[in-house]
C-alpha cells in the first residue's frame, strides 16, 4: 500500500543563476556591479562565518575561500582583478612567515 505523499512539480525555472545580479539590480535600483559585489559578499560571509565560529585557522579559511572566489568568478559575479588583488594581499600578509621557513 502506497501512501499519498504530496509532491510539488517545478516547471521550467524563470530565473537562471547567471541573471540573478541583473534582477537584483533591477529590483533594488542599484548598479549591476554593486549587485554582483553584494551577492558575492553574501556568499563569502555565509561560508566564512561558520568557519570563524568553529575557530578555524587562517590557512583553512583560505583553502576554502579561494575556490569559492573562483566559483564566483566563473559565474560572472566577481571581476578577476578582485581575485588577483586578494591573492596579492594574502601573499603579502604571509610573506614574512614563508621567508622564515626558507
Amino acid at each position: 500500500m502506497l501512501l499519498a505523499i504530496p509532491q510539488a512539480h517545478a516547471e521550467e525555472p524563470d530565473v537562471d543563476i547567471i541573471y540573478i545580479p541583473q534582477q537584483l539590480s533591477d529590483h533594488l535600483n542599484i548598479p549591476l556591479f554593486a549587485s554582483e559585489i553584494l551577492i558575492s559578499l553574501l556568499v563569502l560571509v555565509s561560508i566564512a562565518l561558520p568557519l570563524s565560529l568553529l575557530k578555524a585557522k587562517g590557512l583553512l579559511i583560505m583553502i576554502i575561500m579561494f575556490p569559492t572566489l573562483g566559483f564566483l568568478i566563473a559565474l560572472g559575479f566577481l571581476p578577476v582583478w578582485l581575485f588577483l588583488m586578494t591573492i596579492l594581499l594574502t601573499g603579502l600578509m604571509y610573506a614574512d612567515k614563508f621567508g622564515k621557513l626558507l
